[in-house]
């Protein structure tokens, strides 16, 4: 199974995602592009489990190119696929001979679970010992140059 993704600064969630000045696809983004790749393919989302998910390298917009970022799935047994989401830069719609592999994962099938349990919220409420405003997480990112803006940040 295969499908293709065109990624560049104009997708605001990279564009809103920058590290040290660097414009990234975010780590959980990579998870979301999996998924969508089974959901083109007719799997549905509550029988598969996503495992030992490791990234590479950044995937990071460069002015003036896209990515061709690739979701390559290699079943290996049945229900069992080995994953590598692969790219080629591209500019003019010329893409660079070069391959980057940005990360890998494997997925499994499985079968459905429900889970009956309840949080009980006044329960975790009473144990909170500390709260934290959101501002002061996105300004302790923001000093350590993880900064997100537009719809990636939440406004709370």
């Amino acid at each position: 199974m295969y499908e293709q993704f065109n990624l560049s600064a104009k997708n605001p969630i990279i564009s809103n995602h920058k590290v040290y000045g660097q414009e990234l696809l975010p780590g959980l983004a990579y998870i979301d592009l999996i998924y969508q790749a089974y959901k083109k393919n007719h799997y549905s989302f509550d029988r598969l489990e996503l495992r030992n998910l490791s990234i590479f390298k950044p995937l990071a917009a460069v002015p003036g190119y896209s990515v061709r970022l690739g979701v390559h799935c290699n079943e290996i047994s049945a229900g069992t696929w080995q994953i590598r989401l692969e790219g080629q830069n591209q500019r003019d719609g010329l893409l660079e001979p070069e391959i980057t592999l940005y990360a890998t994962a494997e997925m499994v099938l499985i079968d459905p679970v429900s889970y009956e349990d309840t949080l009980d919220m006044s329960l975790v409420k009473r144990s909170v010992n500390r709260e934290l405003r959101l501002h002061d997480i996105y300004e302790e990112y923001r000093s350590q140059e993880l900064v997100h803006t537009g719809f990636m940040k939440q406004k709370a």
